[in-house]
C-alpha cells in the first residue's frame, strides 16, 4: 500500500512493538502507538491517512481533530482486543488496509468512501483460497493483477450504479476469484498469438465451471458463485457457459463482464496490445444491448475508470 500512512493503536506493548516489526519488514509507512495521546503531536501535523484500532475512548479524542487533517477511522472488531493470535490480528489490518481483500495499493476513492472491514465470511474466504490464488499468481503472472484490477473497477462501477456498499463489497471479492477457474488451463493456451484448436477453446470455455468447482467449497455465497460462473455470459444469450440472457443474468455477474472485458482490452497481452481508455468506451458503448447491460454501461460511464490508480 504504497504511500499510505498508517497508524495503529494498541494498547499492549508486546503486540505493538511485534505489528511495528511486522510494518518495517513489509516496507509499510506504519507507526503503532500504545494511545492516542502517545501520537498526539503528528496527528496534529496530519501525519496518518487512516488510524486503526478499537478505540473506545480515544474516538472522542479524534473527533477533536479538525477535518480537514483527521485521518480515516478503521474500527476493527472486538475480538481485536481479545487473545487472538498475532496472525489473526495482522490478518484483520492486512484485509483492513488493503480495500477488502485487494493485496497491493488501495485507492483514494476505496480509503475515503466504503466500509473498512471486510465481513468475517469474505475474510475467510479469501484467507482459505490464499493457496489456489498463489498457484494462480504462478501459473499465467498476469492473471493475479488483472483479478485485483477487475475487482476495483467492478467496485467503482458498482458505486455508480448506486449500490449498497455490501454488495460492493462482494464485487471485489468476485473479482479477485472470478477467473481462478484457469488455472486448470494451460498456459501456453492463455498466451498464444495465433488461433485457438477446438480442444483450446473448450478449455476457456470450460474456465467459469471449474472455478466454481474451486470456489464453491469455501464460499456459500451464491452471488460469489453467479460471478465466477456467468461472467463470460452476454446481455444477448450468446455468451457462455449457459448461454443466459439479460435479466437471467446474475445482477452482479453483469457487473463483472464489463469490469473484465475493459480490463481485457485495456491491458497488453501477449497476443495483443492495449487500447486507450476513449478507445474502450466506444467499444463499450457499442457492445450496449449485445454484449453488456445498458444500465451496467451507464454505470461504466459514469464511475471514470481512467481515473483510478490500480498500482
Amino acid at each position: 500500500m504504497a504511500g499510505l500512512k498508517i497508524l495503529v493503536i494498541e494498547s499492549r506493548p508486546d503486540i505493538a512493538a511485534w505489528l511495528a516489526r511486522e510494518g518495517e519488514a513489509r516496507e509499510l509507512d506504519l507507526t503503532v502507538g500504545t494511545g492516542v495521546t502517545e501520537v498526539w503531536s503528528e496527528l496534529l501535523a496530519g501525519r496518518f491517512d487512516c488510524v486503526a484500532g478499537a478505540f473506545n475512548g480515544d474516538g472522542a479524542l479524534l473527533e477533536r481533530l479538525p477535518e480537514s487533517i483527521r485521518p480515516k477511522r478503521i474500527p476493527l472488531r472486538p475480538e481485536w482486543n481479545s487473545d487472538s493470535t498475532l496472525r489473526v490480528r495482522w490478518s484483520q489490518l492486512l484485509n483492513a488496509w488493503t480495500g477488502h481483500g485487494v493485496t497491493v495499493t488501495d485507492t483514494k476513492w476505496l480509503k475515503e468512501r466504503f466500509d473498512d472491514k471486510m465481513d468475517v465470511c469474505h475474510r475467510e474466504f479469501i484467507e482459505s483460497l490464499r493457496p489456489v490464488m498463489g498457484q494462480l499468481s504462478e501459473h499465467e503472472a498476469d492473471l493475479s493483477e488483472h483479478s485485483r484490477r477487475v475487482g476495483i473497477f467492478a467496485a467503482r462501477i458498482g458505486r455508480a450504479l448506486g449500490l449498497p456498499s455490501e454488495k460492493i463489497r462482494v464485487l471485489m471479492v468476485g473479482g479477485l476469484v472470478h477467473d481462478v477457474g484457469k488455472i486448470r488451463i494451460d498456459p501456453e493456451t492463455l498466451n498464444k498469438p495465433g488461433a485457438l484448436t477446438d480442444e483450446e477453446w473448450l478449455s476457456i470455455f470450460s474456465h467459469p465451471e471449474w472455478g466454481v468447482e474451486i470456489v464453491e467449497d469455501h464460499a456459500e455465497e451464491e452471488e460469489i458463485l453467479g460471478m465466477v460462473r456467468h461472467h463470460h455470459e452476454r446481455f444477448d444469450g450468446k455468451g457462455y457457459p449457459h448461454k443466459l440472457r439479460a435479466g437471467e443474468i446474475p445482477p452482479l455477474a453483469r457487473v463483472l463482464a464489463l469490469a473484465d472485458a475493459y480490463d481485457a482490452v485495456t491491458h497488453d497481452r501477449p497476443y495483443k496490445k492495449g487500447v486507450s481508455h476513449r478507445h474502450a468506451v466506444k467499444e463499450m458503448l457499442k457492445s450496449a444491448g449485445t454484449q453488456f447491460d445498458p444500465d451496467v454501461v451507464r454505470g461504466f460511464l459514469a464511475s471514470r475508470l481512467d481515473r483510478v490508480k490500480t498500482a
